[in-house]
Formats: C-alpha cells, structure tokens, sequence
C-alpha cells in the first residue's frame, strides 16, 4: 500500500512527477548564516576552531613534528606531465601544461607548503590567477609569448580570513566570502575560479575534517597538565617556602607574610628580607616529590601517545622511549604512507579536474585525444630489496615479462640515469652450471639475471 505524504499525494504518483535530473534533498551539515556548525564543541567550531588549530598545529612540538612530516612528504612533489594520447596535439597540449607549471609566479613547491595547510584546518582555499603569455610586458610576466592564456599562480587564500561560505539551496559549494586581515570590504572568490581542498569528504562539509581533530582532548588534557607540572616541579625543586612568625604577631604581620610566599620565584633575584624574630625554612619534597615527578610523566607520554595514534605516526617517537622495533616502526610508517598516498592522489584529481581541465578550455587545442594530466608521484621507498627477490622469482616463472617500462621503473627505484635509446649497456656474460658443463657445456639461462633475457 502506498504511503500519504503530509500534502496529500501517495508516494508511488510523487515518484512518477518527479524528473531522475532534480536534485531533492541536502547534504545534511549545519550552516547558519554561512557559518558551518556541524561541530559538536563549541571550541572547535567557526573562528574559535580554526585559531584552536593553528595553536595546536604551532605550539604543541608532537603535532607540529607530524606535519612536518607531512608536509616534507607533499613538498617535494614535481609534477610529471602525462599526455593524453599518443597523437602530435597530444603531445603539443602536455608541452604546454608543462610550460604553465614552470611559468608560474610562485614555485610548485610554494604552492604545495601551502596546500598542506588543509590538513590542520580540515580544509584549503586557492584562487586560480590566469595571465596573457605575451612574453615580458608591465600586465604580466612570462617566459613565452604565444598569446594563450597560462596560469600566473594558484593564490593561497588563509582559512584564518574565511568570513562564510555562499551555498546554494542543496548545500553545495558556490564559494566563499574572505574577510581581509586589515578589516577592508568581503571579498567573494567564486568557486569557478578557485581550488577547494579537503582531507575528506565528510558529507559534504566544505570544511572537511582537520587531521588533528582526533588529537584534541589529549592535547588539551596534555597542555595544562605540563603547565601544572612546571609549576610543580619548580615547587619541589626550589622548595616549600614557610615562614615562621614570632609569638604576638599582628594581622598584618600575616597578611605581610602570605603575600610574601606568593611571589617567591626561583630566578636571580630570589631572597628573602625577615624581619626581627621571623623564621624561614625551605621544605622539600623528599622522596615523594619523585612521585609526582613520574605521575605527570606517564599522563603527558600517555596523552602524546594518543595525539599520535589519532594521525597514525606512532613511528615518529619509537625509540625515545625505549620500546619499539623495526618491523613495528616499518609497519606504522606503512600506514601512514599509504593516508598519504590516498591525500595526495585526491590534490592530484583536484588540480587536474578543475585547474588543468579549465585551462585547456580557455585556450584551443584542436585534436587532442583527451587533455594531459599532472602526476605528483608516489610517497614513500620502495623496499628494494624485495623488489629484487620479486623479480628474480617471477622473472623465471613468466609471470612477469621484463620490457623497457619494467626497465625505467626499476631505474626510478634505484635512482639510476634514464637508459639512452640507442646505446645498448653491456650484457654479463652467461652463467655455466656444473650440469650443463657436464651435458656438453650449454649456458644455464636458468643462472642468467633476470634482465638479460630481455632484449
């Protein structure tokens, strides 16, 4: 039986009106006023959060060590342009792409410091800056001058200055509205014309989610425990600071004596002044100030141990603690580049869909296959010595056939020259077996390295 809606119309007649082309529902975030609220801490929402980010991401040494790996990781990314096709106006177009990344004002590696900011904030914000290439003029500067349009720069726009975000009736994305540091007019940054990174998805959300968030209660928790231990230690460590008052002491001799002890601070200027008949003695903790000294220890190395399991960088700190091994180090540091292989895979589709593919409608490019891409790589080593027993096991057993793209691979990994068409390396002499010496003397292919059964 179908079901009433509140209107009056039954379900089954509402779903044949209805054109599969409509959107009809909403992402589902809360937005007031352009203002995200999606948030459940108050701490963490709107510009309270994003200046709570940047405190953690500045001052805490732990968070700020894990992005920094992070952004070495993503800093030295070249991008290797990928033509889309094998026609000559395939490889005119990634001639091209290739001369607009080195054209630009600011370097790509400026470019990627910046695009790292998303993950403390969840989130990064680019305004695509496009140039004229007519060669060295007072408009814009260029290297070249075919008259097409090039990008100038990809202009970091800081999540500090977002101001709100301008949405459409579904909850997407129409751009944001930056407030200039110095208080002048809003400034609204259409996303046409812009670059919108996100560490993830998160329904929608155009802030996306911080990769800190996970670390905050054990960064909050772990930042006012240390400055209690400061504060408890220079106690222990200086003394307990008592003063004994002569009999017949007045209200004020108190009063004297309490705002005294207060402000005793261990520096150069430290003393005291008694006067007649008062007593000072300096009590110390002893045997249990130890104690405390090792509960704060254990509850602040807990708390970082959190803030690094919330990022999966465990690894950075094995070792300081005398516990931890390699196979456990490597582990860890194989997640963590495997969430960095998945972000940085998703700047990769980012820039290619929005910024490569809006420049190549701004320009014409008859007869391209499709339009050239940027690749930004791979993180992380690969084992190399595993890669030799890969090989030298699959070779053999035709599982894997060698050829010149398994050549350059294997010359990438090793950091080795790019073989020279033409100029055919030296092949090692085959290996004799002891069988084969004895069958009449044949070469034992079987002894061969894997790379000279390959033409």
């Amino acid at each position: 039986m179908a079901e009433v809606t509140p209107n009056g119309h039954k379900t089954e007649e509402l779903a044949e009106r209805i054109s599969p082309f409509v959107e009809l529902g909403v992402a589902g975030y809360k937005v007031f006023g352009g203002q995200i609220s999606h948030e459940f801490l108050l701490e963490l929402q709107g510009v309270r959060g994003r200046r709570t980010y940047h405190e953690m991401a500045s001052n805490d040494p732990v968070l700020a060590g894990v992005l920094f790996a992070i952004e070495s990781a993503f800093r030295d990314r070249d991008p290797i342009v990928i033509p889309g096709g094998t026609t000559t106006a395939d490889k005119e177009a990634a001639t091209f792409l290739e001369t607009c990344v080195h054209d630009m004002s600011l370097s790509w590696q400026s470019f990627m410091s910046d695009v790292v900011t998303m993950f403390t904030h969840g989130w990064g914000w680019f305004e695509i800056v496009y140039k004229r290439r007519n060669g060295s003029t007072a408009a814009s500067e260029s290297d070249y001058d075919d008259g097409r349009i090039g990008w100038r720069k990809f202009a970091f726009r800081d999540q500090l200055t977002l101001q709100r975000w301008e949405l459409d009736e579904h909850q997407g994305v129409r751009g944001m509205w930056q407030q200039p540091p110095n208080f002048g007019t809003p400034v609204f940054l259409p996303i046409e014309k812009s670059l919108h990174f996100t560490t993830k998805h998160a329904g929608g959300n155009p802030e996306g989610y911080s990769v800190l968030r996970g670390a905050y209660l054990p960064w909050y928790y772990r930042k006012n425990l240390q400055a209690i231990e400061a504060i408890s230690l220079e106690r222990i460590g200086a003394g307990i600071p008592t003063v004994h008052l002569p009999e017949g002491y007045t209200e004020a001799d108190l009063t004297k004596a309490n705002s005294t002890i207060q402000r005793f601070k261990v520096d150069e200027q430290m003393g005291f002044t008694l006067p007649p008949g008062w007593e000072l003695e300096l009590a110390f903790g002893g045997a249990g100030s130890r104690g405390i000294a090792d509960g704060f220890e254990q509850a602040i190395v807990r708390y970082r141990q959190e803030m690094l399991l919330s990022t999966l960088s465990q690894f950075l700190v094995l070792g300081m603690d005398k516990v931890g091994s390699f196979a456990l180090s490597k582990t860890a540091r194989d997640f963590f580049q495997v969430a960095l292989g998945g972000w940085l895979r998703h700047i990769e589709q980012v820039i290619n869909k929005y910024a490569v593919a809006r420049l190549f409608h701004l320009n014409d490019f008859a007869g391209i296959t499709a339009f050239p891409t940027l690749s930004l790589g791979t993180i992380g080593d690969s084992d190399i010595q595993m890669l030799i027993d890969g090989l030298a096991k699959l070779v053999p057993q035709g599982v894997i056939t060698p050829d010149s793209a398994i050549e350059g691979r294997v010359r990438e990994i090793l950091d080795l020259p790019e073989r020279v068409e033409g100029q055919e390396p030296p092949r090692p002499a085959p290996v004799i077996g002891t069988d084969d010496i004895e069958g009449g003397g044949a070469a034992n292919t079987a002894a061969r390295p894997f790379w000279t059964n390959y033409p």
